[in-house]
Formats: C-alpha cells, structure tokens, sequence
C-alpha cells in the first residue's frame, strides 16, 4: 500500500463520490457487489415511488 499525504488547497473543489453496487464488465454482463453502506433499500424505495 502507499502512503498518505495530506495537501492544504487555497480554494474549495467540487468533489463527486458514486457508490456502486452493480455495473456492466467489459463482455457486458452485470457485476454485483454487497452493500456494505446498505444504499440500496433507500434507492430502490425511492424509484418505486409514484410520481
């Protein structure tokens, strides 16, 4: 493993973190990870609610 190194930036960055479970490899098929943070109850909740 490598080593930490910790920088003070002068100015704020927008950072983007996204959280999978599942994605397509490289022959198409579908991966599928465990969710360890448990997201994936709460996401499908929300996408079976009516709009």
């Amino acid at each position: 493993m490598g080593s930490d190194l910790n920088v003070r930036l002068t100015q704020r960055i927008p950072v983007a973190l996204h959280y999978l479970t599942a994605w397509p490899n490289a022959q198409g098929e579908v991966e599928f990870r465990p969710d360890i943070y448990r997201r994936d109850a709460t996401l499908l909740a929300a996408l079976q609610r009516s709009v």
